[in-house]
């Protein structure tokens, strides 16, 4: 194996900003959590899949406790919770247009991605 001369913790920052795209998939949302709890970071989630209104979450979760959908909203709740920013999209990365977009309204709200 080559050693690596880079550190994680200075690649990681306390109140940065990271774009993950697969964003409600198991692992991308194990690393956003990872990085609320750890960083408190900003987050801009991409996702194919499409999520009932913010102000639906918690009726949801209390109607449906035993959905896969409930579980992952328990879990979007979860990264609030830490103070991080959390800003969820539903946009195919492949539309280039719409992702175009959210790069630029991401860049005008916190100024570094």
């Amino acid at each position: 194996p080559v050693p690596c001369s880079i550190q994680p913790d200075t690649l990681l920052k306390t109140n940065g900003v990271y774009f993950i795209t697969g964003g409600l998939g198991k692992i991308s949302l194990e690393i956003a959590i990872y990085l609320a709890e750890t960083y408190k970071a900003n987050l801009i989630l991409i996702s194919r899949t499409e999520l009932p209104n913010r102000n639906k979450w918690d009726n949801f979760i209390k109607e449906n406790p035993e959905d896969s959908l409930a579980s992952l909203l328990k879990k979007l709740i979860r990264i609030e919770k830490t103070g991080s920013e959390l800003w969820i999209f539903h946009c195919d990365v492949c539309d280039t247009q719409n992702f175009q977009l959210i790069l630029q309204l991401a860049y005008e709200k916190f100024k570094v991605i």
